[in-house]
């Protein structure tokens, strides 16, 4: 595709993604390529963040389903996918200099939830969930376990869940 429309084509998929966060109280940190660092929980205090996490996942897997119904019948190319949800303690505020200050997201999580978004290629899913995100979560949602997995930057494994469907919103439908 043209460079032009390459950027209608992220515009509209990043419009749909934002919104699907945006509803669920999430706050988007940052646009890297085609990829959305999205956090729950902050800068508002949220008890239910993980639950707003994974509601906005699978509203988002709906969206670009949705949009790439409509790209295909336009014979556009289809856009896939990973989703990685963790939960942690992280540093969010302004961080730079004098020249640039920027609202940032750091910590061991922030990291950690980008090596377990990489591994839906690897195991063929679009929701992965950590242990971290799974507990608090209860029977709110079905998950499968798919293992520990060692990741870059860690030594510490990950306990990874595949999520499969969302108990707490009715307007959502299984993962499966």
């Amino acid at each position: 595709m043209p460079v032009e429309a390459v950027a209608v084509h992220l515009n509209e998929y990043f419009a749909a993604m934002t919104e699907a966060i945006f509803t669920r109280r999430g706050m988007i940190n940052d646009f890297v390529g085609d990829a959305i660092m999205a956090v729950f929980g902050a800068p508002l205090t949220d008890p239910d963040h993980a639950l707003h996490a994974v509601q906005s996942a699978v509203a988002m897997e709906q969206a670009l389903s949705t949009l790439n119904q409509r790209w295909e019948a336009a014979g556009l190319p289809s856009l896939h996918m990973g989703i990685g949800i963790h939960t942690g303690n992280v540093f969010v505020g302004n961080v730079g200099g004098a020249v640039k200050l920027k609202y940032a997201v750091v910590g061991d999580p922030v990291n950690a939830t980008a090596r377990l978004e990489s591994l839906n290629k690897e195991l063929g899913t679009h929701i992965l969930i950590t242990e971290e995100t799974r507990t608090p979560l209860g029977d709110q949602v079905e998950a499968k376990d798919r293992g520990e997995f060692v990741v870059k930057g860690r030594t510490r494994p990950l306990r990874v869940y595949e999520l499969l469907v969302v108990h707490a919103d009715s307007g959502l439908r299984d993962n499966r």
